[in-house]
């Protein structure tokens, strides 16, 4: 049973470090334009389906978790919340 266990674990480690190295940032970057862009003009629908478009995707901690926020953000109404949460995963990934 230990040894199963082990095994599951060890390839759960497996699969998140390739899901993190696999990250497309022209594409999250491109995405994130285009919330930000839906936010301007006070499109929901877009920017939902954008967001949701991206969390489907696997990302590392710090792009993942912002996009959960503008997800609980954009419910709300909070189109300048979530645009300047799509602004800083940008920088992020500028920095990166």
């Amino acid at each position: 049973m230990r040894a199963l266990i082990g095994k599951l674990s060890t390839k759960k480690e497996e699969d998140r470090d390739s899901d993190t190295g696999a990250a497309d940032y022209a594409y999250l970057r491109k995405k994130l334009l285009s919330i930000k862009e839906s936010c301007e003009t006070f499109d929901k629908k877009s920017a939902k389906g954008a967001i949701a478009e991206l969390r489907q995707k696997a990302w590392p901690g710090p792009t993942k978790e912002p996009l959960g926020k503008m997800a609980e953000c954009l419910l709300n109404g909070d189109f300048d919340e979530v645009s300047g949460l799509a602004e800083k995963v940008i920088e992020l990934i500028a920095a990166a």
